[in-house]
């Protein structure tokens, strides 16, 4: 098993059944946020 790290616009073949692309979306985004608020589901 090989994990490495990657751009947004370079994402690998997702196991979407534990991340989709959008969640992944979410996380860059508040990464780069100086005011993330946590969202709850």
């Amino acid at each position: 098993l090989e994990s490495n790290y990657f751009g947004i616009d370079e994402l690998p073949k997702l196991a979407t059944e534990k991340n989709n692309e959008e969640q992944i979306k979410m996380c860059f985004e508040a990464y780069h946020s100086k005011s993330w608020k946590t969202q709850f589901d």
